[in-house]
């Protein structure tokens, strides 16, 4: 089986993400404003709907609230897929030179948005299925410490069985999905057989420090009162409301980072698959 190549992958995606940024900007920033200005009044509203919700003791208010947000989600699903689609293209190369300006959704887009979503329906089923699991032995366990330990194994085991396929379904989906035309989840599956721990140590060292860098910028939008509200233990209800109210009060200021960061965040993330494609992909067909 063919590896990937660390060092090479993490020094393409830095000199991607930097070198075409101007590209990136162009190719994602109609998109990225658009799924801003929705993003923010669909997070307004669940925001200020869900204390309310819960200080009211409305159940159906908090459902609907999270229905919204649930539809929201999947919206937003199809507009990042018209940028991974744009972005990931660039690194492989099927398209050149700077760009003003983009935004196309046809047969590509569609496929990485099913690819997204049969990824996410994969992930519920199976945390649906370790829970049900989970509560099966907790049923037929005659004594509770030995329940304990085995519920507690099986969570664990069932936890890293989920990260390690999460990581092999989901890493080449984008660009499988635009250059062979069809959904990405079996084939990136298989092209990634031997290299999930190489994933992991590229994903860590690419995506690593920017997710440090968007913590930090986040951080200080919030202020530290934020962060210590979740110490107090007493009413973890109250505390959770508190921080969506904080939450909403600074969402502006949220979102502007959030936009000004996210060409950084999408080159580092499309780029090493990109690249791992490719070495991949001509492994593979030169064995066939």
């Amino acid at each position: 089986m063919k590896k990937i190549p660390v060092l090479e992958t993490i020094g393409f995606a830095y000199n991607f993400t930097f070198g075409h940024l101007g590209a990136i900007i162009g190719l994602s920033w109609l998109p990225l404003v658009l799924w801003a200005i929705g993003d923010y009044f669909v997070s307004a509203l669940y925001y200020s709907a869900v204390p309310a919700a819960f200080s009211a003791g409305n159940p159906f208010a908090l459902g609907q609230a999270g229905l919204v947000m649930l539809g929201w989600r999947i919206i937003s699903l199809l507009i990042w897929s018209i940028v991974y689609v744009a972005v990931v293209r660039q690194a492989l190369g099927l398209r050149q030179g700077p760009a003003r300006i983009h935004f196309a959704f046809g047969f590509s887009e569609l496929r990485v948005f099913a690819s997204l979503l049969a990824l996410v329906a994969v992930a519920l089923l199976f945390v649906l299925g370790l829970f049900e699991g989970t509560q099966f032995l907790m049923g037929i366990l005659p004594g509770i410490a030995a329940m304990k330990a085995v519920v507690g194994a099986a969570r664990v085991l069932g936890t890293i069985a989920l990260i390690y396929a999460l990581i092999r379904l989901s890493f080449l989906i984008i660009p499988v999905a635009v250059v062979e035309n069809r959904l990405g989840l079996a084939r990136s599956w298989e092209l990634c057989e031997g290299n999930v721990g190489r994933i992991v140590i590229i994903g860590i060292a690419v995506l690593g420090p920017a997710a440090l860098v968007a913590g930090f910028a986040e951080a200080a939008v919030l202020g530290p009162s934020y962060f210590l509200a979740a110490a107090h233990v007493g009413n973890q209800l109250a505390v959770g409301s508190q921080q969506l109210l904080a939450l909403r009060a600074n969402l502006p200021l949220l979102t502007g980072v959030y936009l000004v960061l996210a060409p950084f965040l999408i080159g580092l993330q499309i780029a090493p698959a990109a690249f791992a494609y490719r070495k991949l992909a001509v492994a593979s067909a030169s064995r066939t």
